[in-house]
């Protein structure tokens, strides 16, 4: 999806850190404007709380430097936006749930993250992501969840 939005309808976004391996040039806000071959991207990192800070001191919304963010944490970047002159609209790709575990327990025994266990042994760990999605959009990424922080994920996404 990122491809398709920065590459073929040309957008630029604000994206994880964007390493200075094309051409850089600094636009009227201040902000640095990478073009890479595909595609162009605003120099601040949507991937962290500190790289969205960074965009929310900046000003990156009001800059207009980005046309589209791409970011996991939902929660803290909603701050950019002031609901009156500087409104976002969310959009969010999921994948099923199983298969996301699937995936992820194939990687980790691919990369040797985890000593060899069975899958359904892997599904109950940590390393597994228990409730990932409800834990990015509620931003309660450690202790325990409950049936309030389901009811505020589905909220987020209605």
């Amino acid at each position: 999806m990122k491809h398709l939005i920065v590459h073929r309808l040309k957008q630029v976004a604000a994206a994880e850190a964007v390493t200075a391996n094309g051409q850089d040039t600094l636009n009227d806000s201040g902000f640095t404007v990478i073009t890479q071959p595909h595609g162009r991207y605003v120099s601040v990192g949507m991937y962290t709380v500190g790289g969205i800070n960074d965009a929310l001191r900046k000003g990156l919304i009001p800059s207009r430097s980005a046309d589209v963010i791409f970011t996991p944490s939902v929660t803290q970047a909603q701050m950019l936006f002031d609901g009156m002159n500087f409104r976002g609209r969310l959009f969010t790709l999921m994948r099923n749930p199983v298969e996301r575990i699937v995936s992820l327990y194939h990687f980790h025994l691919t990369s040797h993250r985890i000593e060899y266990q069975s899958l359904e042994e892997f599904s109950k760990t940590e390393a597994a992501g228990q409730d990932w999605m409800v834990r990015t959009l509620t931003g309660t990424m450690s202790g325990p969840i409950n049936e309030s922080h389901l009811n505020t994920a589905k909220e987020i996404l209605r």
